[in-house]
């Protein structure tokens, strides 16, 4: 399998590893407790970013783990 490469800013989905989740706060040093998580559109399987955008909108006031359960409830594509 080809390893991804990612941002930074940028975290492998624990849940879904097709996923990339990303920490969209700027000049800050993604934190997992932080709100401020959403999907990137960085990740391979586009499938997944647009059914996120339809169940939420681009909300980016997330925390981490609500974010990978969101991800968890979009199941696999």
């Amino acid at each position: 399998m080809k390893r991804l490469k990612i941002a930074s800013h940028q975290l492998l989905s624990e849940v879904n590893p097709d996923v990339i989740l990303e920490f969209t706060i700027s000049g800050t040093k993604p934190d997992k407790a932080k709100r401020g998580w959403t999907i990137s559109k960085d990740t391979p399987n586009y499938d997944y970013y647009y059914e996120w955008m339809n169940k939420h909108r681009s909300d980016t006031n997330m925390t981490y783990s609500e974010c990978e359960q969101a991800v968890e409830e979009l199941g696999k594509l």
